[in-house]
This record gives structure tokens, sequence and C-alpha cells, in this order.
């Protein structure tokens, strides 16, 4: 790792003769990684010329492998100069790097390996697995002390969503308590709801059901959730074999083409339930003012042998 840092060091000083510090200054952030990227590329082209990768064309192109690391080198320096820019350290970017493949490894097995033949289950992860409101209430009072007294409020309703009007906030203000909590890391500190773990378990071990993971979390304009989820059930030893991420669900089950194989669906958010009960999908609605209205009621439920059943709470 020291030798890494010298590295980056080395790099950053550099850069320093052409482009000045300017963490915490977006905009010439953006300007400096413009111009690293058309650097970055040009050095890829290099790459390219020095092997043989035109099908169309009969070059004479002879191994050079001097050359070759010679380019990657220069890529490898474009590329520590980016994260320069942005404030990346050396171990930020060996955690980054382990992440990312804990991601490619999930994505690989869900479409290469583990198949989705037999008896499925379709769960939520906020609200039925991750006790989001009061993960997302600790993340607030820690961050916002101001907001302390209104975050203590929603704490005591049953069944409040969060939102703007609940802590007394406009909705620009809220966008960027969201936007702060989503690229923070604040999805890792969510407490898992009470039996979560024992829940997928027996329905993965005991009734013998593969278990799809179907969240409407935002990873299209924030990709760190995937892995910071992955990280996140790793954590809680909550078992599942996929994991999906779309805002309408019930289509994405239609595309994957599982409607046959579902046994039942579990939410949180009655929308959700409205359509999976449209499409003919059984499914539990986990919510505070309920029947159902917490993962251990369920799971004794199904322990019962009536977990067939269609219940909305």
């Amino acid at each position: 790792m020291d030798r890494l840092r010298d590295i980056w060091k080395d790099q950053k000083d550099f850069n320093g003769n052409f482009f000045p510090d300017h963490q915490g200054d977006f905009h010439e952030q953006s300007r400096q990684t413009k111009e690293m990227i058309l650097c970055l590329l040009s050095e890829c082209d290099e790459l390219l010329r020095s092997i043989k990768w035109k099908i169309h064309r009969k070059d004479d192109v002879k191994p050079n492998l001097p050359r070759i690391r010679e380019e990657l080198t220069d890529i490898f320096k474009y590329w520590i100069s980016i994260c320069c820019i942005w404030g990346i350290t050396p171990e930020n970017a060996l955690e980054d790097y382990w992440k990312k493949s804990m991601v490619v490894r999930q994505r690989y097995s869900e479409e290469y390996v583990n198949s989705l033949e037999g008896n499925i289950v379709i769960c939520d992860i906020d609200g039925v697995l991750a006790d989001y409101t009061a993960g997302l209430c600790s993340w607030i009072e820690a961050l916002y002390p101001e907001l302390k007294s209104q975050v203590t409020n929603v704490r005591k309703q049953v069944g409040i969503w969060m939102n703007a009007e609940a802590i007394g906030v406009s909705d620009s203000v809220w966008q960027e308590i969201k936007h702060r909590y989503r690229t923070g890391q604040g999805k890792l500190l969510i407490p898992p709801c009470s039996h979560a773990r024992d829940f997928l378990y027996l329905c993965r071990n005991v009734l013998g059901y593969k278990v799809v993971l179907l969240t409407s979390r935002p990873i299209d304009r924030y990709p760190n959730i995937y892995a910071e989820t992955l990280q996140w059930l790793k954590n809680h030893g909550l078992e599942f074999d996929h994991i999906w991420w779309a805002v309408d669900k019930v289509e994405t089950i239609m595309i994957k083409n599982i409607r046959s194989n579902i046994v039942f669906a579990v939410d949180d958010d009655k929308k959700y339930i409205d359509q999976y009960e449209k499409a003919g999908i059984k499914s539990y609605w986990i919510h505070p003012e309920s029947k159902y209205k917490n993962i251990e009621a369920l799971k004794n439920h199904l322990k019962k042998g009536v977990g067939h059943e269609s219940h909305v709470g």
C-alpha cells in the first residue's frame, strides 16, 4: 500500500504543474476530468495500434510487449490523475475495486450459474428486510442535528412515510438529504428487520424456494447502491438467489418470464401489492398497520403450511 501511495503522490505532484487542486469545485473538477479522459482515450488508441486488432486489414504488426507495457502505464497514469482530481485515495480505489468485483460476480452467477427453475418468492428489501425508516432517521439525526426533534416525532408515529412533509423541510432540502444519504453509504447503516434472516432461511432452506429480491432502489442514478446493497445483505447474513432492480416490478417479472413460478411476493408498498394482485400474483403486504405487520408473523404463517394463500393487509 505504501508503494501505491507513493505512485499516487508522484502523479498528483506532477499534475500540479498543469492542474491546480480544486477540491470541492465541481465545475473545475469536471473540466479537468474531461481533459484527462481525452488524453486517456488517445492512449487507448495507441494501445490498439500496438496490437493486431483490425480483422479487415492485413497489417504487419509484430508482438511488442515493451510498447504494450508503456501504453498501459500511460493509461494507468491518466486513470490515477482522474482519481486525484476527485480526491480518490489508493485506499478508496482498492475498496471500490472489491465492491465492483462483488457486483460482477453476483451478475455472473445470476446470468450464467443460478437458474430460476422451481418455486420462487419475490421479496422487497426496504421495509421488508431492511428497517429503512429507522436507518434513515438515525442517519439524519447524526448529520442534521437541527432536525432531531422532527425525526423523533417521526419515530413515534406508526406507518409514516419518510418525506419532506414528515420532517418539515422543503422539497429541495429533502432531495439534497436523500442525495447525500444515497452517496454517503447510508444504505449500509440500515438495521435489518426483526427475523428477516430467519424468514429468508425458511424460504430457501426449509421450503426450498428460490428467493428473488426485487427492489426499486435507484441504481440507475446511484450505481454505488448495488455494491452497498450486496455488502449489507452479506453483513447481516441474508440469503438470496437473485437481486433485481426495477421501478415497474410486475413488468420485470413478465420480462423475466417467471410469473408461473412465483409462489408469492412480499412488499411494504401498497402500490406494488395492488400491481401483484392485478397480475394474479399472491402477495403479502408488510406494513405496520396490516394484518401481517412483520416478517415474524409471515414466517409463522408459512410454517403453518398456508403460505400459498393471498393476504393483503
